[in-house]
């Protein structure tokens, strides 16, 4: 009979880590059969284990993994079985458990635990999940999974479990007490009434806190200690104990501030002031042997430890030593009347002084910085019976001076001190009469050189502009008219906002004469007259001074045509036959005092022909509201590069007002403001990052804004190294410079980093 398989090998599916067996039977008994994996001979192992049972053949492997998913095959004498493996993943158990932990406070504990395999878990605290933060942290490295408990508590006692889903593990921590012993003790103290106490105690353990009663380093202060607070200090943290005691003396009582000499005035308020230890039991006050009482006269005052006695309205017999006495300690001091005050007074005002005589009829002099003084417009002198008074009117700095009285062979003096007072003119605005076309100037004078003003004509402020001008000269306040026209008649004034000044400006029209009057001319038919006229002024309306000259170019090239007129301001426009030639793109336009130059860049051959230029009037009429036909746009810049913000106005001859953050623009020799006719423009050279911002230009009630954006520039070197040749043991030196102060540098020798030492500097 053929051998054959009575029972063949069948496919199965298991978990890992578990065993599974596969058998088959043949028909007839004591085959040998070879068992393979995978096409490779399988032999026996500690996982690989083979069973015959007479006809019956069993493989059997143990402890599985995924990489255990293969074929099996059995050969018996020339004939297979084959079946397929298939090991797919298990359950995760701990393979290494949780174990109970005993910890003393502050400790730190980890507890540990490994798993099969690489799974999340989640740790609980007497079934409550645990939280990472500071003082508990999960670790996961591997298999391996921790919980640290950082200087660990009498709450974290208890059962911790980590749960991986399929498995659990469990460990209990107790947590012990520590031993706090006290290192160093507190000490009685001993002071007076009012000081502060301190303790100071030193236990074994430095995170512990303690308790303190009354009747690491560990510190108490009572501060303003009274004399009820006698009695037991004491300590206990844990089973740390100790105790001390404080004694609270009462204070004995000193002058902290002793009585001083006063010294006042006649009529005057005179105050003796004093100050304590501490409030005694008893006190008075004295003049010489007599004790004092409250009355309108005298008044005394108590302020905690402060004692004041004020004597009201004080004259001459009032002088004399005053005393407090308090238990056994006394102070002492003395006043002294005097008959003249020193006058503090702003310039401008009257100066006062007053004297008092105990005789009338007695004739007295006055000195000022011992010049005698004699009456004048500004220095006035009067006596009333007893009383003598000398006035100072508009009194001005220099009159800050020592005054001195003399009545027969006595003499008092008092300090005159003159502070600035309020801004003021000095000088006053003067009316003027001007011819038109005169330059005019209104000018006054303040009594300071620093000091802003504000100019107004007909209650209307004045804005600067080209033919009004405003400037200072020290503490002078100068408005100018460079060409009187006859809107500039009305009244002018300055404003420094504590005084004013007005003045009225007339101005007449010219007188304009023939210089040279025409003459009579006779010409033949279709023949050229030619009249000639010359009056004493000019015309004033821009013309052309120097005409255009032809200009020949090739494609591609660029021309230049020039002309020039009359008037700096004139606003020349291009055209080529009727058509205007616009600013941008392939023209620009230049004015360069009277030049005018029209740029044609990249020349076409339809650009040949005629190209004229003529001088634009403004249609608008001076009555038209001021506006920008061309508002100012945003420009973006580099360090040290120069920008300029520009815009066109609807009238010629008028100033843009430039503002940066709404402060108004400082020009300078780095920023420049220039107009061209109707075109105006604000130059910034040089840029720094501090002139980033939104800049505004203002004319009349219109306004347009635009932003500066500034970006560093790169920092590069100016100056380079040069080679140098020094002889051995000299010092050598290389210098380099960069564009920017501070900036960073490192120094390389040979490839290598330079560090500061002994001979590196």
């Amino acid at each position: 009979m053929r051998l054959k398989f009575v029972q063949q090998l069948k496919d199965q599916t298991v978990k890992e880590g578990k065993t599974v067996r596969f058998e088959l039977e043949l028909s007839h008994d004591n085959v040998p059969v070879v068992w393979y994996r995978n096409e490779v001979k399988l032999h026996v192992s500690r996982t690989v284990l083979t069973h015959v049972e007479g006809k019956r053949h069993i493989l059997e492997m143990r402890t599985l993994c995924l990489d255990d998913t293969c074929q099996i095959k059995a050969e018996a004498k020339g004939i297979y079985s084959m079946a397929k493996l298939t090991v797919i993943e298990g359950d995760a158990v701990f393979v290494v458990k949780l174990q109970d932990y005993t910890a003393t406070e502050k400790d730190e504990v980890s507890l540990d635990c490994e798993l099969s395999k690489d799974v999340p878990v989640m740790w609980f605290h007497e079934e409550t999940e645990v939280i990472a933060s500071k003082t508990l942290l999960m670790k996961s490295e591997g298999t391996r999974r921790s919980l640290v408990l950082r200087k660990v508590e009498q709450s974290d006692k208890g059962k911790y479990v980590c749960d991986c889903g399929t498995d659990k593990t469990t460990a209990s921590i107790n947590i012990e007490a520590r031993d706090i012993k006290v290192v160093r003790p507190i000490y009685g103290v001993e002071l007076f009434d009012g000081e502060t106490a301190r303790f100071e105690v030193e236990i074994s353990e430095d995170d512990v806190r303690g308790q303190w009663k009354l009747n690491g380093k560990h510190t108490l202060i009572l501060y303003n200690c009274k004399v009820a607070m006698t009695g037991e200090v004491a300590y206990a943290a844990a089973n740390a104990k100790c105790a001390a005691n404080l004694k609270v003396k009462e204070l004995p009582m000193n002058f902290l501030t002793p009585l001083s000499d006063v010294n006042v005035y006649e009529k005057d308020e005179a105050r003796f002031e004093l100050e304590l230890s501490r409030a005694p039991k008893s006190f008075r006050w004295l003049k010489g042997t007599q004790e004092l009482q409250k009355d309108e006269k005298y008044e005394m005052i108590q302020e905690g430890n402060m004692y004041v006695l004020q004597i009201h309205s004080v004259a001459y017999e009032d002088e004399a030593k005053y005393m407090f006495e308090a238990e056994d300690k006394r102070t002492s001091g003395k006043l002294f009347a005097k008959p003249i005050k020193d006058v503090t007074v702003k310039e401008r005002e009257t100066a006062e002084f007053s004297v008092e005589l105990s005789h009338d009829k007695v004739p007295v002099v006055w000195y000022k910085n011992d010049v005698r003084l004699h009456p004048s417009k500004v220095v006035h002198m009067a006596d009333h019976g007893k009383v003598h008074t000398l006035a100072f009117k508009e009194v001005n700095i220099d009159d800050t001076s020592m005054i001195k009285v003399e009545a027969m062979d006595k003499s008092v003096t008092a300090m005159l001190t003159v502070i600035e007072g309020d801004l003021y003119f000095t000088t006053k605005l003067q009316n003027y009469t001007a011819v038109e076309k005169d330059e005019v100037k209104l000018v006054c004078e303040l009594s300071k050189t620093i000091a802003d003003v504000k100019w107004f004509k007909d209650g209307k402020e004045i804005t600067p502009s080209k033919n009004i001008a405003v400037s200072t000269d020290g503490k002078k306040r100068i408005l100018m008219v460079r060409k009187a026209e006859k809107a500039n008649i009305g009244e002018y004034s300055c404003d420094c906002g504590s005084d004013k000044t007005a003045a009225n400006l007339n101005i007449e029209e010219r007188d304009i004469k023939v210089t040279r009057p025409l003459y009579s001319v006779e010409v033949t038919e279709t023949e050229t007259a030619k009249f000639e006229t010359e009056i004493s002024e000019e015309d004033e309306a821009a013309r052309f001074t120097k005409n255009l000259s032809n200009v020949e170019g090739t494609e591609t090239d660029s021309v230049k045509m020039i002309c020039e007129v009359s008037k700096p301001s004139a606003e020349v426009r291009w055209f080529r036959g009727d058509e205007e030639l616009p600013e941008g793109g392939r023209y620009e336009h230049i004015s360069d005092g009277k030049k005018r130059i029209l740029i044609i860049q990249d020349l076409r051959m339809e650009d040949g022909g005629e190209v004229g230029s003529r001088v634009h009037r403004p249609s608008s009429e001076p009555g038209e509201e001021l506006r920008f036909l061309d508002p100012i746009e945003d420009v973006e810049t580099q360090e040290k590069k120069t920008i300029g913000f520009t815009c066109k106005v609807n009238r010629p001859e008028v100033t843009v007002r430039w503002l940066k953050a709404g402060q108004e623009v400082t020009l300078s020799k780095r920023i420049v403001y220039r107009a061209d006719g109707l075109k105006h423009t604000l130059t910034v050279k040089d840029c720094v990052m501090d002139d980033e911002g939104e800049y505004t230009a203002v004319v009349g009630d219109d306004k347009c804004a635009a932003e500066l954006i500034i970006s560093e520039a790169p920092t590069d070197f100016t100056a380079q190294l040069r080679d140098t040749t020094v002889t051995e043991f000299e010092d050598a030196e290389f210098t380099c410079k960069m564009s920017k102060d501070k900036a960073a540098v490192k120094w390389y020798r040979n490839g290598r980093e330079i560090r500061e030492g002994p001979r590196w500097s």
